[in-house]
């Protein structure tokens, strides 16, 4: 019984996150050359797209952007996302592949909750990231016209995305427990990723999908990690759909991780304790 207690006490959390913190600092140089390589490929398809698009006429709106806020929305989208997307593929689906799951089951640690607190340095730095980022955009290029910067709108919007960030991890994790059935689910993870990139907001403002199209994705939880942190943070959004956004969230990632809890306890009783 003690044993059995043990395993759910709180103690293992401060030694994990120090130690999560030393890995993700350990491999800073690489982590800042990916974020940086990923977002500036992001910025220049943009620019060349929306450059094409406006043409010579870049002070005409389209979905209610000029030509300069197109492109900062397109600039400050993928460091909001970057915070969303700090879950990798492989969470727990690896384990299960290889057998590793395993020796966690003996940790005085519960599985899940310790998977998941390994990833909130990598959540903490990429919240300081767009933090420090997004105001240097706004400093050095100015905001649109007709906008005005507000750190207390940033923050806003840095609390939409680390929700945010709580919610696709739910997704993933329930895809990922698939692995205790079948095989290639990171090619779930993959479409998961498109998807909220896509239906979200993050490649192409709400805006410019049909009423319809939008009212019904307006009620999945991309738009409100995705399209709704850039809004907040533009002046957009009013102050009842950044809570509508926050309960949207909050609802589907405590019924997701119920969902996941209970493919979880599910999936052990089918496991072997070897590789697949």
């Amino acid at each position: 019984m003690s044993r059995l207690l043990d395993r759910w006490n709180i103690h293992w959390i401060r030694p994990v996150l120090g130690q999560s913190f030393r890995n993700a600092l350990t491999y800073r140089f690489e982590f800042w050359f990916r974020f940086l390589g990923f977002i500036l490929v992001d910025i220049l398809i943009a620019y060349f797209l929306w450059k094409s698009i406006y043409g010579d006429s870049p002070a005409r709106l389209i979905g209610g952007y000029d030509f300069k806020a197109m492109m900062f929305y397109s600039v400050v989208g993928p460091f909001l996302y970057n915070i969303v997307a700090q879950i990798s593929m492989g969470l727990v689906a690896w384990d299960i592949y290889d057998g590793s799951l395993s020796r966690y089951l003996v940790y005085p640690m519960p599985y899940v909750p310790y998977k998941l607190l390994t990833n909130v340095p990598n959540l903490i730095i990429a919240a300081v990231q767009a933090l420090i980022a997004v105001g240097l955009v706004a400093w050095i290029w100015g905001m649109p016209q007709g906008m005005e910067f507000s750190w207390l709108r940033l923050l806003a919007a840095l609390s939409l995305s680390i929700l945010g960030a709580a919610c696709y991890a739910s997704i993933i994790l329930n895809l990922e427990l698939v692995a205790f059935w079948a095989d290639g689910v990171w090619s779930l993870a993959t479409l998961v990723n498109i998807s909220a990139r896509l239906l979200g907001g993050i490649t192409l403002p709400l805006t410019l999908f049909p009423d319809g199209a939008r009212l019904i994705l307006e009620k999945l939880p991309f738009a409100s990690f995705g399209a709704l942190p850039i809004r907040v943070f533009l002046g957009q959004a009013t102050a009842q759909e950044y809570m509508s956004g926050l309960f949207i969230l909050f609802g589907y990632t405590a019924v997701l991780f119920s969902t996941a809890r209970f493919t979880y306890v599910i999936g052990l009783k089918k496991h072997t304790g070897v590789a697949m």
